[in-house]
């Protein structure tokens, strides 16, 4: 990856902002659970597959939760002077928001509503 003229940052501070975007994630898929929490059960015919797809949405958002939990323990075990240069990792990540949230960078309004391809937009 070709270095920029942007600093190195601590890789523990890299690892907690991947961390709290997992957090973030898991905290959003408990809030799907919404969707199934009002259907009426005896109306539905393949409850079977409701089901199914209601217990992988609480996986899912388990999953998430325990690799937030597992990288903010690493974070606390890195020795607090490994140094890499995020800003180039996040260069491979599609969502603008995101990436600039992972490099840490400042959102600026031409940052964050520039469509980039990949970006998911429905309205």
């Amino acid at each position: 990856m070709q270095s920029t003229n942007q600093p190195p940052q601590p890789m523990i501070e890299i690892l907690s902002r991947v961390a709290h975007e997992l957090r973030d994630l898991a905290a959003s898929t408990d809030g799907l659970h919404c969707l199934v929490d009002n259907i009426k059960w005896e109306s539905i015919v393949e409850k079977h597959a409701l089901m199914q797809s209601a217990q992988a949405l609480d996986v899912f958002e388990q999953r998430l939760s325990g690799l937030s939990d597992f990288i903010f323990a690493l974070a606390d075990l890195m020795p607090s002077q490994w140094e890499v240069e995020g800003h180039v990792a996040s260069r491979k990540v599609k969502l603008t928001a995101l990436a600039v949230r992972l490099a840490n960078q400042p959102s600026s309004p031409s940052t964050i509503n520039q469509h980039i391809p990949g970006d998911l937009e429905f309205f």
